[in-house]
């Protein structure tokens, strides 16, 4: 077995040295030395022990994750870049996943206190009335945090988002684009809508929908049927974009000849829907760097701002 004395040899150091490395402190080491001691540990194949560094520092290594529906592309995307951010900082990452609903996030948070994690990581979310749960550990709140609770938030500049999508639309001529929103105004989605609103006045409508595709594609027959589609429109989520490309093709709507799209998320996928959805990407390993570090208290400063990523679905001249 690979010792401290064996690691602090090869490395030039001595076993005090080698402790503060391996267990983040409780002394600062300087860069090169840490590098040194690092590079030994990594030569002579030694494997850290979570349970004695446990024992010793107080914590545990591991961090908390607690996300919605890993099948939602947004936070299926999120989550991933969190956990390789966790990993990146030496930790490891305890998922959960909740429905979207107090009772089981309450239960999931409790799991992973129990678990003795040193740090909570939160990307779930909940009607901000449900929310009550202690939670005795340091906690970071990605993409929402409910009303009234104690917490970091790190989350994209939604504003900038709404601004790049309307901003492009207008841009093709189409007028004010209409907004088309969740059930109600809670989180992300409402910045995006008090956002839009702001740009548009009183010349946009807003639409809404649940968040599924099957609910989106149902209140977009129901539009059609009525005749109050406008000429463009602005999706708050993938998943609600992809139902309403899905109803408009049975319906033929020509997209983009007939109705404009461009949606908020920017998963992966939509690089493949028909036509390929112009979005507005959310920077997602961004702000995962970000969480993790005011977690761990290294602050990640980088700029976190969402991009349009320019396809067919907006009118533009598009070729993959």
């Amino acid at each position: 077995m690979v010792t401290y004395a064996d690691i602090a040899k090869r490395a030039g150091t001595s076993t005090a040295v080698v402790s503060y490395v391996l267990n983040d402190g409780p002394r600062n080491v300087a860069p090169a030395t840490k590098e040194r001691v690092l590079t030994a540990a990594a030569d002579l194949g030694y494997r850290q022990n979570r349970i004695a560094r446990a024992l010793r520092s107080g914590r545990t290594g591991l961090v908390g994750v607690l996300t919605p529906d890993p099948t939602i592309p947004y936070f299926g995307e999120l989550t991933r870049a969190i956990v390789q951010a966790v990993g990146d900082a030496d930790r490891f990452a305890l998922v959960s996943h909740a429905a979207v609903s107090g009772r089981s996030e309450r239960q999931a948070i409790e799991a992973l206190l129990s678990a003795q994690v040193d740090g909570l990581l939160i990307t779930a979310f909940w009607p901000d009335q449900e929310f009550s749960v202690e939670i005795d550990v340091p906690v970071v709140y990605v993409h929402h945090k409910p009303a009234g609770v104690e917490g970091l938030l790190v989350e994209s500049d939604n504003t900038h988002s709404v601004h790049e999508a309307v901003g492009h639309l207008q841009g093709h001529g189409y007028g004010a684009p209409a907004f088309w929103g969740g059930p109600d105004d809670v989180g992300p989605t409402g910045e995006r809508i008090r956002a839009w609103a702001a740009l548009v006045g009183d010349d946009g409508s807003l639409l809404r929908s649940g968040y599924s595709s099957e609910e989106s594609a149902a209140e977009f027959r129901r539009q059609h049927r009525l005749g109050t589609l406008a000429r463009s429109l602005v999706v708050a989520s993938d998943v609600q974009a992809l139902g309403i490309l899905s109803a408009a093709y049975q319906l033929g709507v020509r997209i983009p000849d007939d109705l404009a799209v461009i949606s908020l998320d920017g998963s992966a996928e939509t690089a493949f829907t028909s036509p390929p959805l112009t979005v507005v990407r959310q920077p997602v390993e961004a702000m995962a760097a970000r969480a993790v570090g005011l977690l761990t208290g290294h602050p990640d400063d980088r700029e976190s701002l969402a991009t349009l990523t320019i396809r067919a679905s907006c009118g533009c001249d598009y070729r993959a």
